[in-house]
C-alpha cells in the first residue's frame, strides 16, 4: 500500500497580502508583523468589547464576592488553641454560601466571556475583510455563537483542570 507524499508537492496557494495568515515561510518575524496590525486595526472596537463583557462583570462579581467573605467570617469564633479540623469545619461552614455565590458568579463570568470571544473573533475577521465594523452587530454575532463557544470553553477549562 503506499500512500501520497507527504507535504503534499504543492502547498496551498497563500495570498502575501492577506492581513491574518503568514504565507509559509514568512518567518515569527512577518507573524509578528500582522499580529501587530491586527492590534493597530481593531483595538477601538475589542476594547469597549473587553470592558463591557469582560472587564465591568469581574470587577462585580469580585467586589461582591469580598463583601460577601468580609460579611460572613466574623460568625464563628476560632482561637490559636481550636484543633485545625475544627477550624477549618468551621471556615468552611461559614463561607460554604460565598462559595456557592463564586460558582454561580464563575458560569455567568464564562457566559460573559464567551460573548465577548465570538464578538471579538467577528469584529477581526470583518477588519481583515475590510468591512465594516460595530459593536452592536459584533455583540448579535457573538451572541448567535455563544452555544458552540461556551462548549469549547468546558472542554479547555476541564483540560486545564485535569492539568493542574
Amino acid at each position: 500500500m503506499s500512500y501520497p507524499p507527504w507535504p503534499p508537492p504543492f502547498p496551498a496557494p497563500a495570498d502575501p497580502n492577506d492581513p491574518l495568515v503568514t504565507p509559509p515561510g514568512a518567518g515569527v518575524g512577518a507573524w509578528w508583523a500582522r499580529l501587530l496590525a491586527t492590534l493597530r486595526g481593531t483595538w477601538r472596537q475589542l476594547l469597549p468589547l473587553a470592558l463591557l463583557c469582560v472587564g465591568v462583570p469581574t470587577a462585580l462579581f469580585n467586589g461582591l464576592t469580598q463583601v460577601l467573605i468580609v460579611s460572613a467570617m466574623p460568625a464563628s469564633e476560632v482561637t490559636p488553641d481550636t484543633p485545625p479540623g475544627e477550624a477549618f469545619a468551621a471556615l468552611f461552614e461559614d463561607l460554604a454560601p460565598v462559595l456557592g455565590v463564586a460558582l454561580i458568579g464563575s458560569i455567568v463570568l464564562t457566559v460573559f466571556t464567551a460573548l465577548a470571544w465570538g464578538a471579538g473573533v467577528w469584529v477581526i475577521a470583518r477588519w481583515a475583510a475590510a468591512q465594516p465594523v460595530a459593536l452592536g452587530p459584533a455583540l448579535a454575532y457573538g451572541l448567535r455563537r455563544l452555544p458552540r463557544v461556551l462548549g469549547w470553553s468546558l472542554v479547555v477549562t476541564l483540560m486545564v483542570l485535569v492539568g493542574f
